[in-house]
Order: structure tokens, then sequence, then C-alpha cells
């Protein structure tokens, strides 16, 4: 039996110290060609809904979507090194995720909102990469496209998944 562990990235293996909020900067400016004087809302959300909310609250025009994820990743790997300086990898993580990775037929990814690029740039910053498979997880952008808004949740056993909300799970025995 294969065992599955998922893993969102910020605020549950990584403190990215605001370096994630200057990448959003960083794109909006490469889009618009302007400074942004604040910045929306990013926890629990994907990187298309934040940057769609930047966007908004500057009153700037849409973008297509590939266009905004190119600006996204060019900010994320320009912002890599403010990452391995100023990010840290919580406390815990490290010792979790070797212990798992030394159990048989156990394989663990990350799901989260944010693009695969910056994702990857994010635990390879901070030196959790070779723990991860990424091509087994997901971007909360690919299944929020892939699936419903939203999967209908039973209890607490179902994880709910939604285009605004990226997920964070870990769960022991469960089959895949």
């Amino acid at each position: 039996m294969l065992r599955l562990v998922l893993w969102d990235v910020d605020h549950t293996l990584i403190e990215n110290a605001g370096v994630s909020k200057e990448i959003y900067a960083a794109a909006f400016t490469a889009l618009t060609g302007r400074t942004p004087s604040h910045l929306a809302p990013t926890e629990g959300r994907t990187d298309p809904d934040i940057m769609a909310e930047l966007l908004r609250i500057h009153e700037a025009p849409p973008f297509p979507w590939p266009q905004v994820e190119r600006a996204l990743e060019a900010a994320g790997a320009a912002h890599r090194g403010a990452l391995a300086e100023r990010g840290t990898v919580l406390p815990g993580v490290v010792d979790m995720i070797t212990a798992l990775a030394a159990l048989p037929r156990v394989v663990q990814t990350i799901v989260t909102g944010n693009i695969r690029a910056n994702a990857e740039v994010k635990v390879a910053a901070l030196g959790l990469l070779g723990w991860l498979d990424l091509d087994v997880g997901s971007s909360a952008i690919r299944l929020a496209i892939s699936r419903p808004p939203a999967v209908p949740a039973r209890g607490s056993s179902r994880l709910r998944l939604a285009s605004t909300q990226s997920a964070s799970c870990a769960r022991q025995g469960q089959r895949v």
C-alpha cells in the first residue's frame, strides 16, 4: 500500500518572511509598470486570486493568466536568494519529513495555492526539495481547473478544496 503525505508550503513547511508578498508586488510591477501602493491579503488564497485582487484594488486591467503566471514565475526566480536568506523551515518539519521518508512506500508532495514554479523555488531555497515529489502533487490552481470549485466534505475525513483556498493535509493511513 502506497501512503501519500500532502503538505502545503507557506506556514506549514516554511515561513517566507514576507518574500511572497514581494514576489506578488514584483509580478504586479512587471505587468503594469507601476509599484503597488498596498498588497492584497494572501493567506489561504491561490496565486490567481491574489493577483486578480491586487490588480483590482489598484484599478489595473486584468491580464491573461499565462502572462500573469510568467510574471509570477520570473518574480519568484528573482527572489530565490531573499527566500534562502530570510525564510525559515518551520520547527519540526525536517524531523517529520525525514522520518516519513524513511518509511517504506511513503510519497511526500505538496498541494498548494502557489504556482508550481514558485512552490519549487520556495522548497528548494530552504533545502526541502529532496524529500518531496512535486510531480505527484499539485498546485491548487491545477486542481481548481480540473475539479469543481468545491468538493463536498463529509465530516472531517474528506479534504475540501476550493479555488480560493490552499489545502494542507498530512493524514496517516490514507490509502491512495
